[in-house]
This record gives C-alpha cells, sequence and structure tokens, in this order.
C-alpha cells in the first residue's frame, strides 16, 4: 500500500475498507434555482463536473471509437481522450 501511494502514477490510493466519506458542502438554494428556471439536473451536472467528471461523446476516428470525458484538472479545466 505504501509503495502504491508513493507511485506518481497513482491517485487518491486508499485500501478497502476505508468509509467514504464527503469532502464538500454544497448548500444550493433550490428557492432561488427555480425562480431563475435553472433545472435541477442543471445543477446536478454542473456539480457533477465542478467536482469530477462528466461522459461528453463519442466520435470516430479511422476505425476506432474514441469517447470523451470532460473532467476539472487544476488549474483549468479541459476535456480529453477516454
Amino acid at each position: 500500500m505504501m509503495q502504491a501511494m508513493r507511485d506518481p502514477r497513482l491517485t487518491a490510493v486508499r485500501p478497502n475498507g476505508m468509509p467514504d466519506q464527503a469532502e464538500y458542502k454544497v448548500d444550493i438554494d433550490w428557492e432561488k434555482a427555480g425562480t431563475l428556471g435553472v433545472p435541477v439536473p442543471a445543477i446536478q451536472r454542473t456539480i457533477s463536473v465542478a467536482f469530477g467528471s462528466a461522459y461528453v461523446n463519442d466520435f470516430i476516428q479511422g476505425d476506432v471509437c474514441i469517447g470523451f470525458m470532460c473532467r476539472r484538472t487544476p488549474p483549468t479545466g479541459c476535456c480529453r481522450k477516454i
């Protein structure tokens, strides 16, 4: 485990059985969002991409189907080939 944690190719290494826990608390003003006409799925997608990633699309390049995920990576956001 310690060797894996020191490997720069691996991120967020943790032992099995370690409980998941929230890292951020997001307080959404649902009333204001509704008043502004912002749909709940749009808020959920935005938060998902801001803290993780989201599937964008697939495209064909030659004989290969390439998928794209949009994810936030410090210091700027980017899209990457998967």
